[in-house]
């Protein structure tokens, strides 16, 4: 079983799944919107690491969604980016945590188009797609759906 995330210092969505599809979906939100980006990034990944949705035995490996190719300068926030998946790689390190670049496994597609895409394939994610508004999950499961199709494909 693959665990897939999609990190960020706000909110972070997971996705929990198979060669079949995700199994379970869900995000996490920091308990203090004030605490330095690296400590919410530290207290979503500990969320993640105790759910009980799903069994850890079966994870064998966790796939994070890392920064890619960087955006034009002066965004806020930028310098922040690398912050939660490196915190997330750290702590799932143990389960052969992989991280795969953005721009790698969306190949460009805006981010609404994958949730929409996400919503329509996969009904698991599709009753918990109104609750995604910074669609974490979509990404999350699109991550997931895509690292699957990788590993059939050099198999």
């Amino acid at each position: 079983m693959i665990l897939a995330i999609d990190p960020d210092t706000t909110a972070t969505g997971w996705a929990y799944g198979d060669l079949h599809g995700p199994r379970a979906v869900g995000a996490v939100k920091p308990h203090s919107r004030t605490d330095l980006p690296w400590v919410r990034a530290a207290d979503m990944a500990n969320q993640v690491y105790s759910l009980r949705t799903f069994d850890w035995a079966s994870v064998s490996t966790v796939v994070i969604e890392m920064p890619g190719r960087q955006g034009p300068p002066g965004r806020q926030g930028q310098a922040m980016y690398g912050v939660a998946p490196g915190v997330f790689f750290c702590r799932f390190r143990p389960f052969n945590a992989i991280g795969v670049p953005v721009h790698e496994w969306t190949r460009g597609q805006p981010k609404a188009a994958r949730a929409e895409l996400m919503a329509r394939a996969y009904p698991v994610y599709e009753r918990v797609s109104g609750l995604d508004r910074g669609r974490h999950m979509a990404d999350a499961v699109g991550l997931l759906v895509w690292w699957c199709a990788e590993q059939l494909a050099r198999a």
